[in-house]
């Protein structure tokens, strides 16, 4: 089964959830759905929903983007990521997965980058043997420098030191 068609019958289930308890899947809902979805390799924050709202021609306001967010967040379909720089991002989640994923933030340019592991279970299954606590779910962020910012600063190291860079460039 491919993403989409995924995607496609968790937006069906969520719906049907919905109606059981008697709220309804409104167009606006499933623009700010279909925002997440398209960028789903980004972390947008609700201003940054909002101007794509807006830019698609949606007259959907803030608080409709906070209450849809809200929403989707409970029924483990969008996630929170929280950096500590007062913004508050988010992205959809796959309610299939065991756990949510990971983000390792580079310290320097600010990239987010998902991270897909289970060396956590480790730490659950101790966790459970030793205190009795079953872990439903974790959040866990790694910070550090990512690869580019790791390179473009070897680089700036080496012409500090008046060495020769060489640049590959592909055609």
């Amino acid at each position: 089964m491919t993403r989409e068609v995924r995607m496609e019958n968790i937006i069906n289930e969520f719906e049907q959830e919905l109606q059981s308890n008697s709220l309804r899947l409104t167009g606006q809902r499933k623009l700010i759905y279909g925002v997440l979805s398209e960028n789903k390799d980004r972390h947008l924050t609700v201003e940054e929903i909002h101007s794509i709202l807006i830019r698609k021609g949606s007259g959907t306001s803030v608080a409709t983007v906070y209450r849809t967010l809200a929403l989707l967040e409970e029924h483990r379909l969008a996630g929170r990521l929280c950096l500590g720089d007062g913004c508050v991002r988010y992205q959809l989640l796959d309610p299939l997965e065991k756990h949510e994923h990971h983000h390792l933030v580079c310290e320097r340019c600010g990239k987010v980058i998902d991270f897909m592991s289970d060396m956590m279970d480790v730490i659950e299954n101790q966790a459970l043997c030793e205190y009795g606590f079953q872990v439903k779910n974790h959040r866990v962020k790694l910070y550090g420098i990512c690869r580019e910012c790791r390179l473009k600063e070897k680089n700036e190291d080496s012409s500090a030191k008046g060495e020769t860079v060489f640049r590959i460039s592909r055609r």
